[in-house]
C-alpha cells in the first residue's frame, strides 16, 4: 500500500526481477508534485544492461489524484514504462491520472514489447485525459501494445470505498488472469485490482488494508445498533443481549461480551419458512462480521457468543492477524496464562438448520433440539445450511461446566450445515470439550485443539461431516483431560437416525502422558461408542495412558462389518466403522478389549495391513522450543504407509502422509496459533 507519495508511488531500476501481488496506490490531491503510479526503468546509462528489469505483477489498483479530486487535474501517468525495462502486468486497474493511464518510452523498451517481454492482461483503464500517451517519435504504438493483451477494458470505473479503491460492478465484470500461471509466488485470487468486493485474502469484503494501514479507511467506531454500547472514550464496544442488525467489529477497537450475546433471533428449522414474529414478518436475522486481528473478550464465565439459526458469523482472519476470542482476565501473550488459564468465559456456539437426531422427549417437530445451558435451538432440514465463516480463529481459555450434564464447550457446532466454511481454527485450554459437533453436516479443515480439560474432539446426535488435518495436544497441567476423540451417535437410542458417521483423515492425537511419561495422564485416544459410525485414515495416536483406542456398545460393534452380534467375524470387511493407516503408540495397551465385547477389536484393526498396533513415535516440534509436546512427523511417522484421503471422500486434499503435519512444509499451525512450549514441565 502506497498512499500520498509526492513523486512516483512504485519505482524500479537497475534490473529488478521480482514479483508483486495485491498492490494499492492512492495519490494525495494535496500534493501537486505527485507524479507516476509506476515509473519503471532498466538503466538510463544503458537501456539494455543485464540483468534486465522484468518484474511480474498482478492484482493492482492505481488511483491518481484526479480520481480523488476530479477538478485538481493532478497525477501524471498511471504507468510509465521506459529505459529498456520488461515486465508482465496483470489484473490491474488504473484511474484518475491526469496525463494518461499508460505511456511507453525509449527504443529499447519498444524492442522488449515487440519481443513479447512486456505484456498487459486483464485491466480496466479510466483516465480523464488520454488512455495512452502516444508520441510522434515512438518506435511503436502504445495502444496496440497494451490492447493486444487479453481483456483490456477501457470504461468508467465503479470503484467504491471511503476513497475509491474497492472493486465495483465494472471491475468485477473484467475476466481475470489465473494468477497461479504467473509463478509459484502468486496465490489464486480470480479478480482484477487489489481489493475485491469479496475474496479469501482479506478480513472484510476482501479488503486486506483494514486494521493496519494509515489513512486508507475511516477511523474505527462502535456499531450504532441496539445491543452494542460504546464506552465514554469510544475505544471499547460492549455487546449484550440479542443483536438483530448486521454489524462489523472493525480492527482498532476492543470488544467485550456481557453475558450471553445472541446474533439474530431464532428463525426456526426451515429456511424457506422462517419463524414469524407478531407482525407476521420473519423474525430478524443478522450477520456478525469480524475483521482480521480483532480480539473479542468474554467478561466472565457467564459470557458467550451464540449465533442463532438463520444468522451468520463471518470471522475471516489471516495467518498474520488471527481473530481471537478470549477472557477479559487473561492475556494470551503471557506464557503463564497460555499454560494455566482455563474456563474464564463461556465460549462460541453456532446454531444451524442441518439435520440432527435427539431423544423424542427433547426434540420438537422432529427437527429441533435445545442447546445446553440455554444456548438456543438448533437443527432443521437443510444439510447445506450456511452459518458463516471461521478462518484463522482462536478460542482461548473458555468453557464452563455448569453441571455434570450441562457445559459450555470451546466451540459448539449445533446442527451446523456444510455451507459453513471452517478452516484453520484453534481451541486452547477449554474447561470442557474443545469442540463438539451436535449433529449437522459441517466440514472442517485444519483444526487445532490444545489443552482441552475434557475431550478434545467430541461428536453426537448424527454428525455426518468431515475433518481433515487435526492436531490434538493435551495439557499436562490439567489432570482431568479425558479423550482425544469421544464419538457417539445417541445415548438414548444408539441406532437413531441420522446416524453419526463422519469421515476423518490426517489427525495427530497427543495425550498428556507424552509430555509427562509415567504420570498416567490422558485417558483414551479415540473412544468410539453408542452406535456412531466413522471412517478414518492417516491417524497417529500417542501418549494416552489408558488406551489408544476403545470400541464400545453393541450398536457400534454391529457397524464394523454389518454382521449380527455374535455372528462370525468377516476379517477384512469394513463398512461403517473403518480404520486405515492408523498407528498407535500408547504407554499401556493399545486397544481396550473387554470380556463382554462380541469380538476382539485388535483382530479387526490388524486385518488392515496399513494399521500399526504399536510403533515408537519420533514426533517433533519445528520451533526452537525445548517443550516436550510433539505433533510434527519425524522419520518413523513419515515412513508409514498412507491411505489416499480422496479415496474416503473427494472433498479431502490429496496428501501422501499419515498424521496431521508431515514436516515444516505442511505445518499449518505456524504464525497464528498459541502453542504448547509452555506446557513442558
Amino acid at each position: 500500500v502506497v498512499t500520498g507519495a509526492n513523486d512516483d508511488s512504485l519505482d524500479w531500476v537497475q534490473g529488478w526481477t521480482g514479483s508483486g501481488q495485491f498492490i494499492l496506490v492512492v495519490q494525495n490531491p494535496n500534493f501537486s508534485e505527485s507524479d507516476q503510479g509506476i515509473e519503471a526503468d532498466n538503466l538510463s546509462a544503458d537501456n539494455d544492461a543485464l540483468p534486465r528489469s522484468s518484474p511480474i505483477l498482478s492484482n493492482m489498483t492505481f488511483v491518481g489524484a484526479s480520481g480523488i479530486d476530479p477538478a485538481s487535474g493532478l497525477g501524471d501517468l498511471g504507468f510509465l514504462i521506459r529505459e529498456g525495462t520488461a515486465g508482465s502486468f496483470n489484473n490491474f486497474i488504473i484511474t484518475g491520472f491526469a496525463d494518461a493511464c499508460i505511456d511507453i518510452d525509449d527504443a529499447a523498451t519498444f524492442a522488449q514489447a515487440a519481443a513479447g517481454a512486456i505484456t498487459f492482461d486483464s485491466a480496466l483503464l479510466d483516465c480523464p485525459g488520454e488512455i495512452f500517451d502516444e508520441d510522434e517519435g515512438d518506435e511503436g504504438d502504445v495502444s496496440d501494445i497494451v490492447t493486444s493483451g487479453d481483456n483490456i477494458v477501457i470504461a468508467d470505473n465503479t470503484l467504491a470505498g471511503p476513497i475509491p479503491f474497492v472493486n465495483g460492478p465494472a471491475e468485477i465484470a473484467v475476466p481475470a488472469v489465473d494468477e497461479t500461471t504467473l509463478g509459484d509466488f502468486f496465490v489464486p485470487a480470480g479478480f482484477i485490482g487489489a481489493v475485491p468486493v469479496s475474496g479469501p485474502f482479506a478480513p472484510v469484503d476482501g479488503n486486506f488494508t483494514i486494521g493496519w494501514t494509515f489513512g486508507v479507511n475511516p477511523d474505527p467506531t462502535c456499531p450504532e445498533v441496539d445491543g452494542v454500547l460504546a464506552t465514554v472514550d469510544g475505544t471499547t464496544c460492549i455487546l449484550t443481549g440479542t443483536i438483530t442488525d448486521d454489524i462489523t467489529l472493525v480492527a482498532g477497537l476492543e470488544y467485550e461480551l456481557d453475558g450471553f450475546v445472541f446474533i439474530g433471533e431464532d428463525q426456526g428449522p426451515f429456511a424457506d419458512a422462517p419463524t414469524l414474529g407478531d407482525d407476521g414478518e420473519p423474525v430478524p436475522s443478522a450477520t456478525l462480521t469480524i475483521d482480521a486481528g480483532v480480539i473479542v473478550t468474554g467478561q466472565d464465565q457467564d459470557s458467550a457468543l451464540i449465533v442463532q439459526r438463520g444468522s451468520r458469523l463471518v470471522a475471516n482472519g489471516l495467518v498474520s492477524a488471527p481473530i481471537t476470542f478470549q477472557a477479559a482476565t487473561t492475556d494470551f501473550t503471557l506464557a503463564s496464562d497460555i499454560a494455566t488459564a482455563v474456563g474464564e468465559w463461556g465460549g462460541l456456539v453456532i446454531n444451524g438448520r442441518a439435520p440432527i437426531n435427539a431423544p423424542s422427549s427433547e426434540i420438537e417437530d422432529g427437527l429441533t433440539a435445545a442447546g445446553e445451558a440455554g444456548t438456543g435451538l438448533y437443527g432443521g432440514d437443510d444439510p447445506t445450511d450456511d452459518s458463516g465463516v471461521l478462518n484463522f480463529v482462536r478460542v482461548l481459555f473458555a468453557g464452563d461446566q455448569i453441571t455434570t450434564e450441562t457445559e459450555l464447550n470451546g466451540i459448539a457446532l449445533q446442527g451446523v450445515g456444510n455451507g459453513t466454511d471452517i478452516d484453520s481454527v484453534q481451541v486452547h485450554n477449554n474447561a470442557d470439550d474443545g469442540i463438539e459437533f451436535f449433529g449437522g453436516t459441517v466440514n472442517v479443515k485444519r483444526l487445532v485443539i490444545t489443552g482441552a480439560n475434557d475431550d478434545s474432539i467430541d461428536w453426537v446426535q448424527g454428525w455426518q461431516g468431515t475433518l481433515q488435518f487435526g492436531v490434538v495436544a493435551q495439557n499436562p497441567v490439567f489432570s482431568e483431560s479425558d479423550n482425544g476423540i469421544e464419538a457417539d451417535n445417541l445415548s438414548a437410542d444408539n441406532d437413531a437416525l441420522p446416524r453419526s458417521s463422519p469421515t476423518l483423515s490426517n489427525l495427530t492425537l497427543v495425550g498428556a502422558s507424552a509430555t509427562l511419561p509415567g504420570e498416567g495422564l490422558g485417558d483414551i485416544g479415540m473412544l468410539i461408542r453408542e452406535g456412531t459410525g466413522v471412517r478414518m485414515a492417516n491417524v497417529l495416536v500417542t501418549g494416552f495412558s489408558d488406551f489408544c483406542f476403545d470400541l464400545d456398545d453393541a450398536a457400534t460393534f454391529a457397524l464394523v462389518n454389518q454382521a449380527d452380534i455374535g455372528a462370525p467375524l468377516n476379517p477384512g470387511t469394513f463398512d461403517n466403522v473403518t480404520l486405515q493407516s492408523v498407528a498407535f503408540d500408547c504407554p499401556g495397551t493399545a486397544i481396550d478389549v473387554d470380556d463382554g465385547d462380541p469380538f476382539d477389536t485388535t483382530v479387526v484393526f490388524l486385518t488392515e495391513e496399513t494399521n500399526i498396533l504399536d510403533f515408537d513415535n519420533t514426533l517433533q516440534l519445528t520451533t526452537d522450543s525445548t517443550g516436550a509436546v510433539t505433533f510434527v512427523n519425524g522419520p518413523t511417522e513419515n515412513g508409514l504407509t498412507a491411505t489416499s484421503p480422496t479415496s474416503l471422500d473427494p472433498i479431502f486434499e490429496e496428501v501422501d502422509f499419515v498424521g496431521a503435519i508431515s514436516g515444516p512444509e505442511t505445518d499449518f499451525t505456524v504464525g497464528w496459533t498459541v502453542f504448547l512450549d509452555s506446557f513442558a514441565p
